[in-house]
């Protein structure tokens, strides 16, 4: 990385969220400090070379820190693989969580709500 910053003279947070936009990745990057935010928006006046991106794509992640079980499937999991087409996920297969409403507790509440219903 360092070699990157010396040759493109910005910083590292600039190169990786340049490269992630190349890649289609839409980067939300956590700042504050108005230098920062100004500083994450000033990446569209250079592009990386192809030699470049291939360093950064290149580089191996180190552990995940949350495992998201649910999406194991997704060809990006954990963050890319090769997929053939057959072996992409099929769609029906991931179960959403069943969301249930509330059952009222007492029979009041009950009353209520058919009478509520009722009108």
């Amino acid at each position: 990385m360092k070699r990157l910053v010396k040759k493109y003279k910005r910083s590292a947070s600039q190169i990786v969220l340049r490269y992630l936009v190349d890649y289609g990745v839409i980067p939300i990057p956590k700042a504050a400090n108005p230098l920062h935010i100004k500083e994450n928006l000033n990446i569209f006046d250079f592009k990386l070379e192809e030699a470049d991106s291939r360093a950064l794509r290149g580089i191996k992640p180190k552990k995940r820190i949350v495992k998201y079980e649910m999406v194991k499937d997704h060809p990006f999991y954990p963050f890319e693989r090769d997929v053939d087409e057959d072996d992409q996920p099929d769609i029906k297969s991931i179960v959403e969580p069943e969301i249930t409403n509330p059952q009222p507790e007492d029979e009041e509440e009950k009353e209520e709500d058919t009478n509520m219903n009722d009108e």
